[in-house]
């Protein structure tokens, strides 16, 4: 990766080399036969390109292009298990953990499979409030409310809105979006995520949580001049 990455240092020097070759050539033949060198080479190169273009389809293709290529046993094993992390982090955790527990079974001491092991242990201990929503997801609800807390809820509500991207059903990123979508005064979506959160919430929201959004939604609505939503917001307090 390393190498796709940063080769085009090595072409910059030789396109310098090139060039101060090139304008050495003088005369008619030379410049034609230069030309047609020059044409030649951009051809092999395009067709490289092309077939390096391959290998960075998606990140599963990549990492197979690169495994592909590791001769250290140690360095593929690391990587190998990297892999199944992120794997895991989409949300196919059950085939994670069974590939990861394959590999332990093989070479207990592997300390990427280990690695991978701690972290699949350690979103089991939050399963119990997040359910099955993916660590990614997670993550980016997590990252969410630390910008929340921070009074930044522009980047607050961009972390949730991927978080609901990546599970539609994360009700807890819904309603965490709802709140901050408040905060940004933009009631009326607030009150869109906060419907989503309450249509995938499972057991249903607690009527504590319910009751603070609706007073909340109430003066926003209300400082907005949307006096239809205040209204509502208010009558649904009321029941």
């Amino acid at each position: 990766m390393a190498s796709d990455r940063y080769g085009y240092f090595l072409a910059v020097i030789m396109a310098a080399v090139l060039a101060a070759a090139l304008a050495r050539a003088t005369t008619t033949r030379s410049r034609i036969l230069a030309l047609a060198a020059s044409l030649a080479v951009l051809g092999v190169l395009c067709r490289l390109t092309a077939r390096q273009l391959d290998s960075w389809t998606d990140d599963r293709v990549q990492h197979a292009y690169v495994a592909a290529h590791l001769t250290n046993p140690e360095l593929l094993d690391d990587f190998n298990s990297r892999l199944e992390i992120l794997e895991f982090m989409r949300g196919n955790e059950g085939a994670a953990e069974k590939a990861v527990s394959a590999a332990l079974a093989r070479n207990p001491s592997s300390p990427g499979f280990q690695k991978a092991a701690s972290m699949f242990a350690d979103k089991r201990k939050v399963d119990s409030f997040y359910g099955q929503a993916s660590l990614l997801a997670i993550l980016q609800d997590q990252m969410g409310l630390r910008f929340a807390r921070a009074g930044e809820y522009r980047e607050a509500n961009d972390h949730f809105e991927d978080a609901l991207r990546m599970d539609e059903g994360f009700y807890q990123a819904a309603f965490d979006r709802a709140l901050v979508l408040l905060d940004l005064g933009r009631a009326r979506d607030a009150l869109g995520s906060y419907l989503i959160a309450q249509h995938w919430a499972s057991p249903a929201l607690p009527p504590v949580q319910v009751a603070g959004f609706l007073r909340r939604l109430e003066s926003v609505a209300q400082a907005e001049g949307d006096t239809p939503l205040a209204v509502a917001a208010r009558q649904a307090l009321a029941r």
